[in-house]
């Protein structure tokens, strides 16, 4: 969640992502004109820009990278956000803990799909804001959100905190104006806007 936020990824973006393709070229890799900064190409698996036949590049900053880096799968052509590697992760904290890891071993897809991911995202919701359940018997789901918001977020902080332009850039979009649909007004510019006027 904090990696789509930073960076703005569209979620099929961020869960198709790995090391190295099944082809064998390198998918993250140091951008050598700024030290310390990591390019993402991603893959066109289900992307949006498949009918364009363009090339998405994610820029990975340091703080993003440290997010990411302890994900990483031995196997750089798996996916790094995988299913099929979370129940050796738990079993291990489980041993860890000294905690029995019983169970039958489970067939787990190779990566997470747009659907588990908010699916995920709404339970942690619901744990966080609802924990006894008594908004959703009431039917309000207000304090839910869905992956597709971090992208409209990080448009909004992209915008407000460096500019409308770098927020076009990191988002991938050709024209401003489809930036200016995920960037929300900042109202608090608006209000020292208003104050500076008189």
């Amino acid at each position: 969640i904090r990696v789509q936020a930073a960076t703005g990824m569209r979620p099929i973006e961020l869960l198709t992502m790995r090391q190295l393709s099944p082809a064998g070229y390198r998918v993250i890799q140091p951008f050598p004109k700024v030290p310390g900064v990591k390019a993402y190409t991603a893959e066109s698996e289900g992307n949006k820009l498949d009918h364009r036949d363009d090339v998405r590049v994610i820029m990975l900053s340091p703080s993003v990278w440290s997010l990411i880096a302890p994900w990483l799968p031995d196997d750089e052509t798996w996916y790094i956000w995988s299913p099929a590697r979370a129940p050796q992760a738990r079993l291990a904290l489980r041993r860890k803990h000294n905690r029995t890891g019983g169970g039958s071993p489970k067939r787990f897809a190779a990566r997470y799909t747009k659907d588990p991911y908010n699916r995920a995202i709404r339970h942690a919701c619901d744990g966080l804001f609802d924990p006894d359940g008594s908004m959703r018997e009431a039917g309000i789901t207000a304090h839910r959100w869905t992956p597709n918001q971090l992208r409209h977020l990080a448009a909004t902080e992209i915008t407000s905190e460096l500019s409308l332009d770098d927020a076009r850039v990191m988002l991938g979009h050709s024209t401003v104006q489809t930036t200016l649909i995920y960037a929300k007004p900042d109202l608090t510019r608006a209000a020292e806007a208003a104050l500076k006027r008189g």
